[in-house]
Order: structure tokens, then C-alpha cells, then sequence
């Protein structure tokens, strides 16, 4: 397996991934997701390719791209909260249906870790939906840990 920074001719490869986990997260929240179209999915992956201060990482095997890493630096300023502070956030992340469990997404995310850690942004942070109770354990077993909880309520009309 390499990883390497993603190019425009693995767009292709990366809609068809991005669309196996678009299905897994509609399933979760059809109230916020929808399918995006081919079209829809190959602009916005060509804008995340070309975006200032993040990073889009291909898993191959012998051409196949079998997983993608959306890895985007972010820089908060001080203000009378917080601390200025810095970090990596995984915004995407896919592994190929056939592919999981064999080791492709720890490779991957340990990949943008030491890539982040590389540009002095030692902690990274990801979203993880709470009903994704798979994708939860693998981050888990990677070393991610809970930092804030959302959480909502919805009211009904009157």
C-alpha cells in the first residue's frame, strides 16, 4: 500500500468511495444528508484538492485507490475565551467496503498524524457521528479520544 497527496486524475476513484461512506451517513441522518450527484461530488473534491491548507491522501494498491484522507490545517486566534491554538482536522475519511478491517485506515490516518505533526500541528480531531458506532471504535483504536459531545433537541410545531 502507498499513500501519497492526492491529483485531479483520482477524482474519479475517490467520488466512488466518498459515495459508499455518503450511503453510510444517510442511512445514519437522512434528515441531514442527501447523494450527491457525480458532478456535484467531482467539483467539490477538485476545490478540497486545490483549497489552501489542506491536504487530500490517497491509500493504492496497485492503482486501486482503496481509501481517502481529507487532512485541513486550522489556526484559532486568541480572543478572550481561548488560547490561540492550531490544529489538523480529518474532514473526510473512507476506506473501500472490501478493504476494511485490513489495516488501510489505520495506515492512512497515522499517515496525516505524522504528516500534521510534521507542520507543528501535533493534535489532530475528527467528527464522528454517534450512531457510527463502527467508524467510533476505529478511531477509538487509533487513539482518538471524546473532547465535547453535541448534543440537540428538536421541537414540534405547534
Amino acid at each position: 500500500m502507498a499513500i501519497r497527496q492526492a491529483t485531479n486524475s483520482d477524482i474519479e476513484q475517490i467520488a466512488i468511495l466518498n459515495l459508499e461512506v455518503q450511503a453510510i451517513h444517510v442511512k445514519i441522518a437522512p434528515e441531514v444528508f442527501c447523494i450527491p450527484s457525480e458532478t456535484e461530488v467531482s467539483d467539490w473534491l477538485t476545490a478540497q484538492i486545490q483549497a489552501e491548507n489542506t491536504y487530500v491522501f490517497v491509500a493504492e494498491n496497485d492503482a486501486a485507490i482503496d481509501a481517502y484522507l481529507i487532512l485541513k490545517f486550522i489556526t484559532r486566534p486568541q480572543n478572550p475565551f481561548m488560547h490561540a491554538h492550531k490544529f489538523a482536522y480529518i474532514d473526510h475519511v473512507a476506506v473501500s467496503s472490501s478493504k476494511r478491517m485490513s489495516g488501510i485506515g489505520h495506515g492512512i490516518i497515522q499517515h496525516a498524524i505524522e504528516f500534521a505533526a510534521s507542520y507543528g500541528y501535533m493534535r489532530v480531531e475528527l467528527d464522528v457521528w454517534s450512531k457510527n458506532i463502527a467508524a467510533k471504535g476505529a478511531f477509538n483504536r487509533q487513539g482518538f479520544n471524546p473532547k465535547t459531545e453535541r448534543l440537540f433537541t428538536e421541537s414540534t410545531p405547534l
